[in-house]
């Protein structure tokens, strides 16, 4: 086995009764460690809202390679508060005396009765309080103190510096916070915070201690080849509801032969981020892991492995020889090995490319995809989130949230169809809007979801994430133009697109087959193309119900990307048309049953209000779907659509006054 990285522990956990500025904390440590992670120096891990159950997992995910552990939260005397429950130093022994652990930074409240503990089993160095600390002076300290460390000073000199940079701080007013749940009043020490060690020499440890012997590498015929072949992928800071999924994916990769996993999901619902998951939980297991973007063409993605593995190519040298030597030199690897490609969602891609992918027996093929099948590939599947947990990472990102308001959140939940990016994207924007008082309401965001739809909120700026950042730094665009991107029209052919269109404008439920063909009779190879866009991932398709359904979220951008939408649809208004033709005077309908038509009217209403174009076959529509009501009794809603028959015909006459269809359509409307 390769060497492993030392391991950097933050375990932070707050009060919901006191809170402290912990987020801002673990941010800027991470800002601070994700270099020297990147670097492939250290492990960086992090753990929020920390219980015993987490701690005890990642000691043992991480065996023999936790050097630093640091815990941000309340503590008292013997006591650590974590998430929900108590604990002390001495219960936490047995996993200390297994590492070779040179730090226990204690950054909480009057804690300075553990050291002893932690000193019995061997810990070299202890940071810990002697007194209540103040909350925002912690955060300052460990911020210091981690910079200095990573800047290559030893453990004494790094605590020194915080220190002096906490006394200068002091003098100057801070937020009265502290991080222990029994609030004194009584003046602070001098100085709470204290640096103790058993011998003197622990507090000369440095990370220039880490030598090349610590770093991850392999050698192969006098060749170091690291173990992460090229930058690692994006680690979100939240992650949510997917452990099932983790553990499947790990399953079928080890299961028998399959050599290849596609990832699939529809576009932001978190492909990406469990197959980021996956690396870094598994990474351990592997001799060798990489992760590229596969984009548009997958042979470029594969070789830029060539430059960590120390393959040099000639100018001339043709892609395909240039993959076949790279593929050799990936299969006298030391096994296993992980490769994941990320986005990898051109079909015509994967086929030129699939037995290259499949030509390494010492890896494990993951693919980030929106191709639902392929070949024999095996697949797993990324569904959106369960109701629960979208509510939660909703209020992750929007902590404001008011609980009163969660009967709205679901509804908002529900209209973007639990999508995992725009969940978080729509509640960092409220965020933007919110920090100091309430001015975009989530009752006005339900109604531009409704009434404006995704991709026109009435209140928008740019946010953060790190969804398909190209730089090491989070994109930052509006909600709409991140969302927008994800999916691209031009990729599709005219027939694809205008099925697309028609998905668009109808509801995002299950629509039968037979009903969508019934509709659409005259149309060639409905049910290869309907087929392909099912495994392109555009649309989703239930084998066993024989019926097809879209996202809100595609929706949303194929009605924002296409200034064709309407001409696009024109046999769809046809079609709804026909069906609910009906006997003048009886209102029965000629074309359908009356349980066929009841579905039809309401595609044709969804499609009314999608295209909301003053055109005279939309007109008929209405007074089509008018009829319909009237003949079923809902009286209210037939004047509804008879008046916007009226309307459509009075504004189609003032504009065309010579054209005669609609001086009679307009004269019918008034009957």
């Amino acid at each position: 086995m390769s060497p492993k990285r030392p391991v950097f522990l933050f375990s932070f956990a707050n009060d919901p009764d006191f809170r402290l500025h912990l987020q801002a904390e673990e941010r800027a440590i991470r800002e601070i460690l994700q270099k020297l992670d990147s670097q492939e120096r250290i492990k960086y891990r992090s753990i929020s809202q920390t219980n015993l159950d987490d701690i005890y997992n990642a000691f043992n995910d991480y065996h023999d390679q936790i050097c630093i552990f640091h815990y941000g939260g309340h503590s008292h005397d013997t006591h650590l508060h974590l998430d929900g429950q108590k604990t002390t130093s001495r219960s936490l022994s047995t996993l200390f005396d297994q590492q070779p652990l040179q730090l226990v930074f204690l950054n909480g409240c009057a804690n300075q009765q553990q050291v002893k503990d932690l000193f019995e089993v061997g810990v070299p160095a202890v940071i810990a309080t002697s007194a209540e600390i103040n909350d925002e002076l912690a955060g300052q300290l460990s911020r210091q103190f981690y910079q200095a460390l990573a800047a290559g000073k030893t453990i004494r000199q790094a605590f020194d510096t915080a220190k002096s940079f906490i006394e200068q701080n002091r003098k100057s007013k801070v937020e009265i916070a502290y991080r222990g749940q029994k609030l004194d009043t009584s003046e602070e020490e001098s100085f709470p915070w204290g640096l103790y060690c058993q011998q003197e020499a622990a507090l000369d440890w440095s990370l220039e201690d880490i030598s090349e012997a610590n770093l991850d590498t392999i050698t192969y015929q006098q060749r170091k080849i690291k173990k992460v072949l090229g930058p690692p992928p994006f680690i979100p800071e939240i992650f949510l509801g997917r452990d099932n999924d983790l553990e499947a994916i790990r399953q079928k990769l080890s299961a028998g032969d399959n050599l290849l996993l596609l990832v699939n999901g529809e576009g932001g619902i978190g492909k990406t981020t469990a197959a980021a998951a996956y690396y870094r939980r598994y990474q351990d297991l592997y001799q060798h892991v990489a992760w590229v973007f596969g984009g548009l063409d997958l042979q470029e993605a594969l070789l830029t492995l060539a430059p960590p593995l120390q393959i040099n190519f000639s100018e001339a040298m043709p892609n395909e020889q240039r993959l076949h030597i790279l593929l050799e030199a990936m299969s006298n690897l030391d096994e296993p090995c992980l490769l994941v490609i990320d986005n990898a969602n051109e079909i015509e891609e994967l086929k030129k490319n699939y037995l290259a992918l499949r030509s390494c027996p010492n890896f494990h093929v993951l693919v980030t995809t929106r191709i639902t099948e392929f070949e024999q590939a095996a697949s797993h599947r990324i569904s959106h989130l369960k109701k629960k947990t979208a509510v939660t990472l909703f209020k992750k990102h929007y902590p404001e949230h008011d609980p009163a308001e969660n009967q709205l959140l679901e509804a908002i939940l529900a209209a973007v169809g639990y999508n995992t990016l725009v969940i978080e994207l729509l509640a960092r924007n409220l965020r933007n809007f919110n920090r100091l008082r309430t001015r975009y309401h989530l009752s006005d965001l339900l109604q531009d979801l409704q009434e404006k739809k995704l991709l026109a909120l009435s209140h928008s700026r740019a946010v953060k994430t790190g969804y398909q950042a190209d730089t090491l730094a989070l994109r930052e665009e509006k909600p709409e133009d991140i969302i927008a991107a994800m999916y691209d029209l031009s990729d599709l052919t005219s027939l694809e697109t205008k099925l697309l269109s028609f998905f668009a404008v109808l509801p995002a439920e299950n629509i039968a087959f037979e009903l969508f063909s019934d509709l659409l009779n005259d149309t060639e190879n409905l049910d290869d193309t309907l087929l392909l866009l099912a495994q392109k991932g555009w649309i989703d398709y239930d084998p066993e119900n024989v019926s097809f359904k879209v996202s809100p979220v595609i929706q949303s951008i194929t009605r924002s990307k296409h200034p064709q939408l309407f001409e696009y649809c024109q046999e769809l208004i046809a079609g709804l048309s026909e069906k609910l033709d009906y006997q003048a005077g009886i209102g029965h309908f000629i074309n359908a049953t009356y349980e066929e038509a009841s579905l039809f009217a309401w595609y044709a209403e969804n499609l009314i209000d999608c295209l909301n174009q003053i055109e005279y076959s939309l007109g008929l529509l209405c007074e089509r779907v008018g009829s319909y009501h009237s003949t079923t009794g809902n009286l209210d809603k037939a004047l509804t659509f008879f008046e916007e028959y009226s309307r459509f015909n009075t504004e189609l006459y003032e504009a065309y006054p010579q054209n005669v269809s609609f001086k009679n359509g307009l004269a019918i409307s008034y009957e």
